[in-house]
């Protein structure tokens, strides 16, 4: 006699009445959200690129829609590289970054100093290690845009690209041909050089994840408590007392005896060190219709110059010098420019920068022009 097992999806499905994959479906609203959070990431890889190319790279706006790899496999039928970012803190789980091949040279092209006119044929050890460090630098970017949008620190593993033959149904390690995905395409240009698409996988689990995340930081917060606002009794000269309500925090205690409760405390004025040199008085003129205008401030350690080679060999624990020297001040910058010295500081473990030298009102001014 011959004996059927059952799967577990198959007992899941005749215990329930119910496909058991019926509750991984994604909603529209959840693939609009998927596709939202996608663009902030993607939006930051491609500036990342921008810069590591030296070209205009842009994305579109995703089409976003569920297919198993399987499918996905079978439209594509072409070699990609796939890279494969996990994540190591902030939220559990993997999602794919697929790149067409021919973009990957024209990319690998580009860092070593081509002008995208005649890109590499073949990609070789030296191409893949520039391709696997700039798509580095894009995850970073795109671990710091989640990080913002979820309103907590969203970390990566070090990435892990490959080239696959999707027409023969190559995949990543640890996914299958079965399981489900939210599938961004994105249109892909790099400058004039390529009009392609890039693809992002996200399992259908970690996208569910992904859309908790996002709604949990747009929920209203709570209103407030109401409290009591605490008496204050003071001594009057004649000896007997008054209760009176608590002052805000900006209020100034006069100097002399008071009590708080049953404690007998000593209020004294607050002393601050004077500071030194004349106040400058700002600039007339419509200066007053810009001065909520932000700026980027930048504190900058230190530069050096490096060959690409020198880079492509940088690892963890490798160390770069520096041009400044230990105990040199710090260079201030805003929107890129010069403006002040400093030295740095820690301030409840966080660090923090103590201004020791700055340009005068009248250069700073002209610096921002």
């Amino acid at each position: 006699m011959d004996y059927y097992r059952l799967s577990q999806a198959e007992i899941d499905m005749l215990l329930g009445g119910t496909d058991s994959s019926e509750g991984e479906a994604l909603s529209e609203s959840e693939m609009d959200t998927v596709g939202e959070i996608g663009t902030t990431a993607m939006n930051a890889a491609a500036t990342s690129l921008s810069e590591l190319l030296a070209v205009n790279v842009s994305l579109t706006n995703p089409r976003v829609s569920e297919a198993t790899l399987e499918q996905f496999c079978t439209d594509t039928a072409a070699a990609t590289y796939i890279a494969k970012i996990t994540f190591q803190e902030g939220l559990n789980g993997s999602f794919y970054l697929v790149f067409q091949e021919s973009d990957m040279l024209l990319g690998a092209g580009l860092i070593f100093g081509n002008d995208g006119s005649n890109p590499p044929e073949t990609m070789g050890e030296m191409e893949l290690s520039a391709i696997a460090e700039a798509v580095s630098q894009l995850s970073g970017n795109m671990m710091t845009a989640l990080s913002s949008l979820f309103k907590k620190k969203v970390i990566s593993e070090p990435i892990d690209i490959q080239r696959y033959d999707l027409a023969l149904l190559e995949t990543p390690i640890g996914i299958t041909l079965d399981d489900h995905f939210a599938k961004s395409v994105y249109r892909f240009e790099i400058g004039t050089l390529s009009d392609s698409v890039l693809t992002m996988l996200i399992p259908v689990p970690l996208a569910k994840d992904m859309v908790r995340a996002f709604e949990a930081t747009t929920m209203p917060a709570p209103a407030p408590t109401p409290t009591a606002t605490q008496p204050v009794t003071t001594a009057s000269p004649r000896g007997d007392t008054a209760a009176v309500a608590a002052p805000p925090a900006s209020f100034a205690m006069p100097q002399g005896a008071a009590t708080v409760g049953n404690e007998a405390v000593n209020a004294q004025p607050v002393s601050f060190a004077p500071f030194g040199g004349q106040s400058v008085p700002l600039a007339t003129g419509n200066l007053s219709l810009i001065l909520d205008v932000p700026l980027q401030i930048t504190v900058e350690l230190g530069r050096t110059r490096k060959q690409i080679k020198d880079v492509l060999e940088l690892g963890a624990g490798s160390i770069i010098e520096l041009d400044k020297l230990t105990g040199d001040p710090v260079d201030i910058l805003i929107n890129g420019k010069a403006i002040a010295e400093g030295e740095v500081v820690i301030i409840d473990e966080n660090f923090a920068v103590r201004i020791t030298k700055i340009k005068n009102l009248a250069d700073r001014l002209g610096l921002l022009q």
